[in-house]
C-alpha cells in the first residue's frame, strides 16, 4: 500500500485505526507496513501565495483549512502530521514553524513529518527554532546508505538504489542536510555515502518527534521507476508515529553461592530500540550487600550476611538514554555450611551422698542453631557419671564423700561438627541424720497407753535427740520426755497411728510412725425419728429414722405410729384416715442389747370432702331431670348429703351408695332455669359442693274443642272445650270463635263453653283456643254441620296418619261455573303447616296432635268453607334409662 493510498484510508471514518501508540517502528525501508495511526496530510506543491495556497489536511473527522488558518483544533486527535513539497525560505519552513498551533501540537506529542519540495541552499527552520542547511545535489554518485550498519540499500538482485535509480532520470530536487547543522540530539536515519550528508534524520521536541526528508515522501509513488519510494514512504511515517521511547526490558536472575562466599554475576536486560542501558540497584537485599562494579554491562557482586543461608534477593533497575526504565530481580540462593558447636565448662556444687543434676548443654550453643546432643563423657575420680533424661548428666558422689571431682563431655550437631568441655563439681560435707524405728501399740476402747520412742531411735553422729510428734486421727498423744502416752478418742476402736521425729540439732532428722489397735467394747445406737410433720387426712407421711452405733452394728428399727399401726424398716409410709395428733415412737436395736428411741409428732388435718354431679341439661315442662354424683373424702367422717333443686321446694337429704355415688330426680312445674346444688358436710368442718343447671323449655298446652256434631236451623247448639298443660303452674286464657260456611264470626266468647243458633244450613267452624302464661297457645275447631241444604263445598282426605308421611286432601265444589280455590293448614298449637291454592293440599306429619284443614272457595254465587280434621298420634314414650353409677369414695371407702 502506498502513502497516498494509506492516507486515504486513515481518513476514511469507517476504517478501523489502531490506538495511538500501538505499533512498532520500522526503520529498515525495505520493510514497507501500513502505518495504524491518524495522519493528516498537507501538500504545498501548488503554492500562489500566502493568501491563496491550495493547502489542506486529509484525515478522518477533519475539514480542510489553508495553513495560516491552523488551530490547534485543526490537529486535535490526529498522531502524524505530514507536510509534502514544503518550500524553503519564508514562505515555507520559517512559516511553518512560526505556527503556533505546529508548535504546540509537536510539543505535545504530535509527530511531525515534513519534505521539501525546492532547495535552494538557504537554512530552514523547524519547529523549536532549529535550523539547519540544504544542499541541493543532482549527483547520481550519492549512494543511500543505513548508518546503523552501513549496508547498502539494494533493489532487485545486485541492483544498488542511488539518487539516479531513485529518480529514474526524472527532474529532481534532492539534496541532503549538513550534519553539523543539525540539531544536537538528532537521530541520522538514511545518509549518502558521506556521513556529513544527510538525507533523513529526526529529533525530539518535547513530547513529539520532528522527520525530516529530503526523498520524495509520494511523489514518485506508483511509477515503475521509483520502487524504493513506494517502501520508504511509508516507513519514514511509520517512524515518525512512534511517538515514545520503548523502554527496556530486565529479565529475573536466579543465582547460588554458599554461606559466606561472595557471588559475581551480570545483570540481564534488553532494549527493543537497540539503546544503550546503565544499571544500578534498586533496592538492596535483606541477609546481605550488592555492588554494581560496571554499569554499562550490569556487573555486580553479592555478599551474603555472615552464617546466613536462605534466599535472598535485590532488584536492579536498567535505565536507556532516553529515560526508559526496567526493574529486575536477583534471586539468590545461599546454600548452608556448617558451623562446629562450641562447648562451654560446667561448674556446679553438690551435697554430700545426693545425686547431681547437670545440664551440661544449656551453655553450649551452634551458629547454625542446631540441635546438640552428648555423644560421650568421661566419670570423675570420685564418682558416677551417667544420662539423665532430656540429655542431661546425672552425677553421683561416692558414699560420704566431699571435696571437688571433674569429668568432660563431648557434644555433636549432627552434621560432623563437635566440641568437648570439662565439668567441675563441688561436693559439700552434710550431717548424718539420725534413724527412727516404727512402734505398735495395743489397748481397750477408752483406755490409754505409753511408749518410750527414743528407745526406737538411734544417731550415727552420737548427737543427742530431741522428739516431737503429731496428733493421730482418732485421740491425742502427750509427750514427756523421750515418752509418748497415747489416749483414743471416747467410743474409738479400730486402728489409730501418730508420727514422731527425732532431731539431732545439726540439721539431721527422722520420722516414724507409730501404730495402735484399740479393740472395741459395745456401745448403744442413737435414734432419730425425725422432725415433727403436718399431713392431710389419707395422705401418706414419710418415716426416715437416722441412727449411729459407734461399733458399727447391725440395726433393727420399730415404729409406732400411734394409731395403732406399726411399722418396720429405717423409711416407711404411713396415711391417717382421720384428723388429729398422733405421736410415733422409733425404737432402734443393735442386737447386743444396746436400745435407742425417738419420737415424732403428727399433726392430721381434716379434708374436706370432694363432691361431683352432673351433667347439666335441659328439659321439657313436666319432665323430670335425672343425673348422677359422686363424693369422696379420704376420712372415716360421718358426714350429711343434701340437695336443693333450686324451685323452691327446700333443701332435701340424699341417700348415698355404698361406693360414695347418689342419684338426683326432679319433676319442674314450671320453665325456667334453676340451679341444682348438692353440699356434703363431713361433720369435722369440711364442706363440699357440687352445682348442676338445669333448663326446663315451656310446653304449649293442648286444645280439644270437643267432637264434630249435627244441628238443624234454629236449634241452640253450646260447645264446650277441655285443654291439657304439663305445667301444672301455669294460668290459662281461653277463647272461642263460630264461623258461619260464608267464613263470618256469627259467635265468641272467653271460657270453657259457647253457644250459637244457626240461621242456616251448611257447616259452622268453631275454633277454641288455649293460652298459658308464657306464650303457648294451641288452637282446636269443631265442625258443626247445619241440615237445611247440600253442602255447596266437601273436603276429603285422611282422618289419621303416622309421623313422617305426606298427606293430600281435596275439594268437591257443588257450585256451577269459574271458582278459586285456597287451602290453609294448622296444627294443634295454630301454626300454619301449608298454604296453597288449587284443587288439593298436601303436607308433611311432623308433630303429634290434631290438625286442622281449612278450604275457602270463591264463586259468582259467593263464598264457600269446607273444614276436615287429621289426628297424629305421637310415637310411644320409652322408660327412662338407668342411671349409671360412678366410683367414688365415700364415707368409710379408702382409695
Amino acid at each position: 500500500m502506498g502513502l497516498r493510498s494509506w492516507l486515504r484510508r486513515a481518513a476514511d471514518p469507517t476504517t478501523r485505526v489502531a490506538p495511538r501508540h500501538s505499533f512498532r517502528p520500522v526503520l529498515d525501508p525495505l520493510e514497507a507496513r501500513d502505518v495504524p495511526a491518524v495522519v493528516g496530510y498537507y501538500d504545498m506543491a501548488h503554492f500562489q501565495g500566502i493568501d491563496s495556497q491550495v493547502a489542506s489536511i486529509t484525515a478522518a473527522g477533519h475539514t480542510a483549512v489553508r495553513l495560516y488558518d491552523l488551530t490547534p483544533a485543526d490537529l486535535a486527535g490526529l498522531d502524524v502530521l505530514v507536510v509534502q513539497n514544503l518550500f524553503t525560505g519564508a514562505y515555507g519552513f520559517e512559516y511553518l514553524s512560526r505556527l503556533d498551533a505546529v508548535q504546540a501540537a509537536v510539543g505535545a506529542g504530535l509527530s511531525l513529518v515534513i519534505h521539501d519540495r525546492y532547495v535552494d541552499g538557504a537554512e530552514s527552520i523547524l519547529p523549536g527554532g532549529s535550523g539547519f542547511n540544504v544542499v541541493r545535489d543532482f549527483s547520481d554518485a550519492n549512494n543511500i546508505q543505513v548508518l546503523d550498519d552501513g549496508t547498502l540499500l539494494t533493489h532487485g538482485p545486485g541492483g544498488v538504489v542511488t539518487d539516479a535509480t531513485l529518480d529514474n532520470g526524472s527532474y529532481s530536487s534532492h539534496g541532503y542536510a549538513t550534519a553539523a547543522s543539525l540539531p544536537a540530539d538528532a537521530r541520522k536515519l538514511l545518509s549518502t555515502g558521506d556521513p556529513s550528508h544527510v538525507v533523513t534524520f529526526s529529533y525530539r521536541f518535547g513530547a513529539g518527534n520532528v522527520v525530516y526528508s529530503s526523498i520524495p515522501l509520494d511523489y514518485y509513488l506508483g511509477q515503475p521507476g521509483s520502487p524504493f519510494a513506494q517502501v520508504y514512504a511509508p516507513n519514514v511515517v511509520a517512524y515518525a508515529a512512534d511517538l515514545l521511547n520503548r523502554p527496556p526490558a530486565a529479565s529475573p536472575v536466579m543465582l547460588y553461592t554458599a554461606e559466606d562466599a561472595a557471588l559475581g554475576g551480570r545483570l540481564a536486560a534488553s532494549d527493543p530500540n537497540g539503546d544503550t542501558l546503565t544499571y544500578a540497584v534498586a533496592t538492596g537485599p535483606r541477609h546481605g550487600t550488592v555492588t554494581v562494579t560496571d554499569p554499562a554491562t550490569g556487573e555486580f557482586v553479592y555478599t551474603p550476611a555472615p552464617n546466613y543461608f536462605g534466599l535472598d534477593e535485590f532488584t536492579f533497575a536498567a535505565t536507556d538514554a532516553r529515560g526508559g526504565t526496567a526493574t529486575g530481580t536477583v534471586t539468590v540462593g545461599v546454600t548452608p555450611v556448617n558451623d562446629a558447636p562450641a562447648a562451654a565448662a560446667d561448674a556446679v556444687a553438690a551435697a554430700e551422698d545426693t545425686a547431681l543434676v547437670v545440664r551440661v548443654l544449656d551453655n553450649d550453643t551452634d551458629a547454625d542453631g542446631d540441635s546438640l546432643t552428648v555423644t560421650s563423657f568421661t566419670q570423675g575420680a570420685n564418682g558416677v557419671v551417667s544420662v539423665g533424661g532430656g540429655g542431661v548428666l546425672v552425677y553421683t558422689p561416692a558414699t560420704d564423700f566431699n571435696g571437688t571431682d571433674t569429668f568432660t563431655y563431648t557434644i555433636s550437631d549432627g552434621y560432623g561438627g563437635t566440641a568437648t568441655a570439662t565439668v567441675t563439681v563441688t561436693v559439700a560435707p552434710v550431717n548424718d541424720a539420725p534413724v527412727a524405728t516404727a512402734g505398735e501399740l495395743a489397748l481397750a476402747e477408752d483406755g490409754s497407753v505409753s511408749i518410750d520412742l527414743l528407745a526406737n531411735a538411734s544417731d550415727e553422729d552420737g548427737d543427742a535427740l530431741i522428739v516431737t510428734v503429731t496428733d493421730p486421727a482418732h485421740g491425742t498423744v502427750t509427750l514427756q520426755g523421750g515418752t509418748a502416752t497415747y489416749t483414743p478418742d471416747a467410743d474409738f476402736y479400730g486402728t489409730d497411728e501418730f508420727t514422731y521425729t527425732v532431731d539431732d540439732g545439726s540439721g539431721g532428722t527422722a520420722s516414724a510412725t507409730v501404730t495402735v489397735t484399740v479393740t472395741p467394747i459395745n456401745d448403744p445406737p442413737t435414734a432419730g425419728a425425725g422432725a415433727d410433720a403436718t399431713a392431710d387426712e389419707g395422705a401418706l407421711v414419710a418415716f426416715a429414722a437416722t441412727a449411729t452405733d459407734r461399733d458399727g452394728d447391725t440395726l433393727t428399727y420399730q415404729w409406732d405410729f400411734g394409731d395403732g399401726s406399726t411399722g418396720t424398716g429405717p423409711a416407711a409410709t404411713h396415711a391417717y384416715l382421720d384428723d388429729g395428733v398422733y405421736t410415733a415412737v422409733l425404737r432402734v436395736t443393735d442386737g447386743r442389747g444396746g436400745v435407742a428411741t425417738d419420737t415424732r409428732t403428727v399433726t392430721v388435718r381434716n379434708v374436706a370432702p370432694v363432691v361431683t354431679a352432673g351433667p347439666g341439661t335441659t328439659i321439657d315442662e313436666g319432665g323430670t331431670f335425672a343425673a348422677t354424683g359422686t363424693f369422696s373424702d379420704p376420712g372415716l367422717d360421718a358426714g350429711s348429703v343434701t340437695v336443693d333443686y333450686g324451685d323452691g321446694s327446700g333443701v332435701q337429704p340424699l341417700v348415698l351408695n355404698s361406693d360414695g355415688s347418689f342419684a338426683l330426680t326432679h319433676a319442674y312445674a314450671d320453665d325456667g332455669v334453676y340451679t341444682v346444688t348438692v353440699r356434703v358436710d363431713d361433720g369435722d368442718g369440711g364442706v363440699g359442693t357440687a352445682a348442676v343447671t338445669v333448663t326446663v323449655r315451656n310446653v304449649a298446652p293442648v286444645a280439644n274443642a270437643g267432637a264434630d256434631r249435627a244441628a238443624n236451623r234454629g236449634d241452640t247448639v253450646a260447645l264446650t272445650g277441655t285443654f291439657t298443660d304439663p305445667g301444672p303452674a301455669d294460668t290459662h286464657t281461653r277463647t272461642w270463635a263460630v264461623r258461619n260456611p260464608a267464613g263470618q264470626v256469627v259467635a265468641s266468647g272467653s271460657g270453657a263453653a259457647v253457644s250459637f243458633v244457626p240461621a242456616a244450613g251448611g257447616v259452622y267452624l268453631a275454633s277454641f283456643t288455649v293460652t298459658d302464661d308464657d306464650g303457648g297457645t294451641a288452637t282446636d275447631t269443631v265442625q258443626v254441620t247445619v241440615a237445611g241444604s247440600t253442602a255447596p263445598l266437601t273436603v276429603t282426605g285422611p282422618t289419621e296418619s303416622q309421623l313422617g308421611r305426606t298427606v293430600t286432601f281435596t275439594a268437591a265444589l257443588a257450585v256451577s261455573g269459574p271458582s278459586l280455590t285456597a287451602w290453609v293448614v294448622t296444627d294443634s298449637r295454630g301454626r300454619i303447616v301449608a298454604a296453597t291454592v288449587g284443587g288439593h293440599v298436601s303436607f308433611l306429619v311432623s308433630t303429634p296432635g290434631q290438625y286442622t284443614v281449612t278450604c275457602l272457595a270463591v264463586t259468582r254465587s259467593g263464598l264457600y268453607t269446607a273444614t276436615a280434621r287429621l289426628t297424629a298420634a305421637a310415637p310411644p314414650q320409652l322408660p327412662d334409662p338407668e342411671p349409671v353409677s360412678r366410683p367414688g369414695r365415700g364415707r368409710g371407702h379408702r382409695g
